[in-house]
C-alpha cells in the first residue's frame, strides 16, 4: 500500500525511504528501524529537500526499535531550543521504589549551521508495533510543539533491556529501567496519538492508508 505514496521514484537515503506526497505540499518518510545508525548527511540531505514543503510524516509504524542514540539525533533537527524530552531512571536496589537520579535527555538544534533543521510542523505516525528506541522517540516528540502525533498507542518498551541465561539453559529478558515525560508521566504500556486513527479495512481495500490521509489533512490546515 505504501508503494502508493512512495511512488516508484522515491528516496533510498541512509535507512529511510522517502518522496513528496499532497501534490509536493508533504515530504513523506518511511523509517521502519532505528536498527543501525543514522548519519548527519541522511538527514540533511532530506531536509533540505524538504525545506519548502508545509509539513513533514515520519511514519514510525511497525518499527520495532533498535539503536536509542538514534533518537536524540533526529529528535535535535526538529527542536527550536534546548528542550527536555525525557528523564530515565535506573534500578539500583531491591525495593519497588529503588531508582537512581533522573538521567535527562533533551533535544537540542544543531549549532553548526551545516546540519539543517526542520521548523515547520511533523506527524509522527505509530501504532501498536512501535516499539522501543521508536516508543522512545514518539516520547521525546510530545516536548517538541511542532511534532504531532498520529495514529494509535506506541506498544511501549520505554526501558533498558538486560538479561541473561540460568545454569539450567533459560534466558531471561527484562527491563532495569524507566523512562518518564518531562512531567513525571509514565507511558510504558504506550505513548498516546494526539488524534488517533486507525486503518479503515475499505480504504486499504482501495490502497488507500487512511492514517497518511489523516495526518496529510492536518498538515495543510
Amino acid at each position: 500500500m505504501l508503494e502508493k505514496y512512495l511512488k516508484a521514484d522515491y528516496y533510498d537515503t541512509g535507512p529511510f525511504k522517502h518522496n513528496f506526497i499532497a501534490d509536493g505540499q508533504v515530504g513523506y518518510i518511511r523509517y521502519p528501524s532505528f536498527s543501525g545508525s543514522v548519519g548527519e548527511f541522511d538527514l540533511n540531505f532530506m531536509l533540505y529537500r524538504y525545506r519548502n514543503t508545509k509539513g513533514l510524516i515520519l511514519d514510525l509504524r511497525q518499527n520495532g526499535g533498535g539503536n536509542a542514540n538514534n533518537v536524540l539525533k533526529i529528535l535535535n533537527r526538529f527542536a527550536s531550543q534546548r528542550t527536555l524530552v525525557y528523564q530515565s531512571y535506573l534500578k539500583n536496589g531491591p525495593g519497588r521504589s529503588d531508582f537512581s537520579e533522573p538521567s535527562p535527555a533533551y533535544a537540542i538544534p544543531p549549532s553548526s549551521k551545516d546540519l539543517l533543521r526542520y521548523s515547520r510542523r511533523v506527524a509522527v505516525l505509530t501504532d501498536r508495533g512501535t516499539f522501543s528506541a521508536a516508543s522512545f522517540f514518539t516520547l521525546g516528540s510530545m516536548a517538541l510543539p511542532n511534532m504531532i502525533r498520529i495514529g494509535d498507542s506506541t506498544g511501549g518498551g520505554l526501558g533498558i533491556p538486560n538479561g541473561g541465561q540460568l545454569p539450567i539453559g533459560w534466558t531471561y529478558r527484562l527491563s532495569v529501567s524507566r523512562t518518564l515525560s518531562p512531567d513525571g508521566t509514565n507511558y510504558e504500556n504506550g505513548v498516546p496519538p494526539n488524534i488517533r486513527v486507525l486503518l479503515d479495512p475499505k480504504d486499504v481495500e482501495k490502497g488507500v492508508d487512511t492514517v497518511i490521509e489523516r495526518a496529510v489533512e492536518e498538515l495543510l490546515r
